[in-house]
């Protein structure tokens, strides 16, 4: 079975923090001022001014991410197991169809998002779709209409694979909540993932298809019912890299299954 794996990523600024660590002179000072700007401040301006491939900063940030982007960068890190990146994966290279980032109406989070788009060109190639700065995402006075832009993305980009993950890595916990529910409510993005800080490695979260959802109450003796079956073996496909699926042949994962037999009785 071939299946087009989509990678929905919505991105933060970890790659300024963790460039600026490693990085050196006048570099190390405006990329670690970027990575805690205040959005609309002068800093941020600023930020937006080195948001280009000329700028010796962005090159710094861009070289370091290279040399250790499991470290680097948080998005990259939870992709790994895709990516066959850092030692995770199960059958090595790529497994990225399509890769498109999200990212806040900011300076900073316009050259992390640059940055972390041509370094995944280069190990992904054709797969990335670009970025996406939302309007009114991360500013202050404007979160609501940036949550509700960053939904009305991730609608736009979901169907553009046979399965789509969402990355939720970036960014500030409410936001990541607000996009991983923008996922269940509407679009049928089949899981999300993250860097687990307890675990330090990447966790997935199965996002059931409202279709599923809605059909839970009345199953009767049959688990899964026919209406929703393909969105699960679509997803058992797309987790094969992390470990959570057989494989040979692929099936559904017993964790799916597991979560599908709790929540019957919740919603019955």
């Amino acid at each position: 079975m071939t299946v087009k794996i989509n990678h929905i990523v919505v991105s933060g600024t970890s790659i300024l923090r963790n460039a600026a660590r490693q990085a050196g002179g006048d570099a190390a000072k405006i990329l670690g001022d970027c990575g805690v700007a205040r959005p609309l401040s002068d800093v941020d301006a600023e930020c937006m001014r080195h948001a280009v491939q000329g700028s010796r900063v962005y090159r710094e940030a861009l070289d370091i991410l290279r040399l250790d982007p499991c470290r680097v960068s948080a998005e990259v890190n939870a992709m790994a197991p895709w990516l066959g990146l850092c030692g995770k994966g199960l059958n090595g290279p790529s497994r990225v169809d399509r890769i498109v980032i999200l990212h806040t109406d900011t300076g900073a989070g316009t050259l992390a998002a640059k940055v972390l788009a041509q370094y995944l060109q280069e190990v992904a190639g054709k797969a990335v779709a670009g970025y996406r700065r939302i309007n009114g995402f991360g500013v202050p006075g404007s979160m609501a209409k940036g949550l509700v832009q960053l939904a009305k993305a991730i609608k736009e980009e979901a169907p553009q694979g046979d399965v789509t993950l969402l990355n939720v890595t970036g960014g500030f916990k409410p936001e990541s909540g607000y996009a991983i529910l923008a996922g269940i409510t509407h679009y049928k993005v089949a899981a999300a993932y993250y860097i687990h800080e307890a675990f330090r490695d990447t966790v997935v979260i199965p996002l059931l298809p409202a279709s599923l959802v809605e059909d839970l109450p009345r199953l009767g003796d049959s688990m899964i019912p026919v209406r929703g079956r393909r969105e699960l073996e679509l997803l058992a496909h797309a987790l094969e890299p992390t470990g959570l699926t057989s494989t040979n042949p692929p099936g559904i994962s017993s964790q799916l299954v597991e979560l599908i037999a709790e929540l019957k009785p919740i919603l019955a």
